[in-house]
């Protein structure tokens, strides 16, 4: 099957985000269609069967989701006007450039949730007043 000629969504990062997509553009088939009163059969095609492609990212925080928002309506817009489509891309990788491509940096914006467990080794404790609380994970 064939597949579009543009992935929607951001473009290609380390740490997907949110939804990228692609589908098969839909095939084309021969039908027989029932002509109206009548009971005489004429040929057509129909497209119907299509199939998508996703590739989802970490679950965002409220803010996240307002920045990739706001990215996004920058993006579309700026479809205006005659580009290419190597343009058009250009466009979304330098628009998606202000948003975090690190799930450090992403977690330490407070932009994805993250879980944390302790697994085979004890949790170790801030001794030294050096340590201020909550930084542990970051050291």
């Amino acid at each position: 099957m064939e597949v579009k000629s543009r992935i929607e969504g951001p473009p290609p990062r380390q740490w997907p985000i949110l939804l990228r997509q692609t589908s098969f553009l839909a095939v084309e088939e021969p039908v027989k269609f029932l002509l109206d009163g009548e009971d005489i059969l004429t040929e057509g095609n129909h497209k119907a069967r299509f199939g998508e492609i996703e590739e989802r990212g970490a679950a965002v925080t409220e803010t996240c989701r307002e920045l990739y928002d706001a990215l996004l309506a920058e993006a579309r817009s700026a479809r205006t006007g005659h580009k290419s489509l190597e343009e058009m891309a250009q466009t979304w990788v330098d628009v998606f450039q202000r948003y975090p491509d690190d799930g450090g940096e992403l977690r330490k914006q407070r932009l994805v949730y993250c879980v944390f467990e302790c697994k085979d080794e004890p949790v170790l404790a801030a001794t030294t007043p050096s340590i201020e609380a909550g930084t542990l994970l970051e050291q």
